[in-house]
């Protein structure tokens, strides 16, 4: 999933949070297989546990270099900083996940990512599988199933029922508190703003089409300029780009991006 083609698929079992308490559990020191099971399920007080919603958790930890696996025993794999809140987890996860290229993962989300509004139409994930395997790529119902919680996760966009709404606000804000290479409260032309934000975030490149900004980010950008995160200009006679066309928009076409500080 996060790694290779060889490494677990994409399935709905390994969710977010579930991979984050295996992290956890192993704060307080490495544990063997039945260690980790029994006291993440709490077997003894809920009795039998379905065997994925342990293995898959467990894989994708491994996949994302949170644990490793020593003489029998899991041990956490990371300074425990990294999994100090859900807001730390989220920076790591996403930051790994998202920067390998060739991954499984990456492919899917840069597919669905490219559809733009087509995205929109996708109203299950039958459908949405279909139009990610219309762009290359291999996957079915179930794997969408396992990716869209990480996708949501990691701030791409919103599930409503079961269909993904692409919305970059979390993904770019997490950039945005991360980065020390763009200027506060000055002004970054819209080029050189987006050069930082898809080297920071690759697989938000494949939405846009040249100086036409995807819909995914074009909500984020939206959504960080209403709560005051960034300042989107349209300064006269400057380069623009355009931003996701809404008629109910007074704000479409962007020449700078001025960064607030205070983002949290």
């Amino acid at each position: 999933m996060f790694r290779d083609s060889n490494s677990r698929p994409l399935r709905e079992f390994g969710t977010p949070e579930r991979v984050f308490a295996v992290a956890r559990y192993l704060l307080d020191g490495p544990k063997t297989r039945n260690e980790l099971k029994e006291g993440l399920s709490m077997s003894a007080i809920m009795g039998h546990i379905d065997e994925n919603a342990f293995s898959y958790p467990l894989s994708y930890a491994q996949d994302l270099e949170l644990i490793a696996l020593r003489d029998g025993k899991y041990y956490l794999s990371v300074p425990k900083e990294l999994v100090a809140s859900i807001n730390d987890f989220r920076f790591y996860t996403a930051r790994t996940a998202l920067s390998r290229t060739d991954s499984p993962f990456f492919r899917i989300t840069s597919a669905v990512l490219s559809l733009n509004e087509a995205l929109l139409l996708c109203r299950n994930l039958s459908e949405l599988a279909q139009a990610v395997i219309q762009q290359g790529v291999e996957v079915s119902e179930y794997n969408m199933r396992g990716w869209r919680f990480w996708a949501s996760f990691f701030g791409l966009g919103y599930i409503h029922k079961f269909q993904f709404v692409p919305n970059a606000f979390i993904r770019i804000r997490d950039a945005l508190c991360q980065q020390q290479s763009l200027p506060i409260g000055e002004m970054i032309d819209v080029q050189t703003f987006f050069s930082w934000l898809e080297t920071s975030c690759p697989e938000l490149v494949s939405s846009r089409k040249d100086n036409r900004i995807g819909l995914a980010v074009s909500n984020g950008l939206r959504v960080l300029h209403n709560t005051g995160a960034v300042t989107l200009v349209n300064q006269p006679d400057a380069g623009k780009w355009k931003l996701y066309q809404f008629a109910a928009e007074s704000l479409n076409d962007i020449s700078h991006v001025r960064i607030s500080g205070g983002l949290s």
